[in-house]
């Protein structure tokens, strides 16, 4: 038997969820659960308690900050050339058609991602650029590859071996 950590374990949510069922079966003296989220309702709050154990401390972000354990963020907005109106009432109600056009596919919209990308790299800075989509990342890998090239940019993915994670983050 080992101990346990549980990241992001406000998503022990219920206490009838996938989590709750998981844990219910792992033999760990020491269980200890991660998050930055609220658990707002009280249900969420039971589960945690129960299978996780009860508060035992808390830090703020300003804290973790000035410890060095959290980036302050920077956070810049950029306009993104919308679609034409004929093609926003064609695709009207179909989400996942917007989502393809609009972000993944989106060729004007990940040009502007890998050129800010661009200025922090050549600025001597590491870029991490979160997707929602494994094919939007895909599409970014390859604008940023045919950039810099294969040996200084990093594409992993949730199905990513460890070997394959740790040779990338070599670079």
């Amino acid at each position: 038997m080992g101990n346990l950590v549980v990241d992001e374990c406000h998503h022990v949510s219920k206490l009838s969820g996938h989590y709750t069922k998981i844990l219910e079966y792992i033999l760990a003296p020491v269980r200890l659960g991660l998050t930055a989220t609220k658990n707002r309702s009280e249900e969420g709050i039971a589960a945690v308690k129960g299978l996780l154990g009860p508060e035992i401390g808390k830090t703020s972000y300003l804290e973790l900050q000035e410890g060095g354990h959290l980036a302050k963020p920077k956070i810049k907005l950029y306009r993104v050339p919308e679609m034409s109106s004929a093609r926003k009432r064609k695709l009207r109600g179909k989400y996942p058609e917007v989502y393809q056009e609009g972000i993944v596919d989106n060729r004007k919209r990940n040009m502007l991602i890998v050129n800010k990308a661009s200025e922090q790299i050549e600025a001597g800075k590491l870029v991490l650029i979160i997707v929602e989509r494994r094919d939007h990342g895909e599409n970014l890998y390859e604008l940023l590859k045919f950039k810099f090239g294969k040996n200084k940019i990093a594409y992993v993915h949730g199905d990513t071996d460890i070997e394959k994670r740790k040779s990338e983050m070599a670079l």
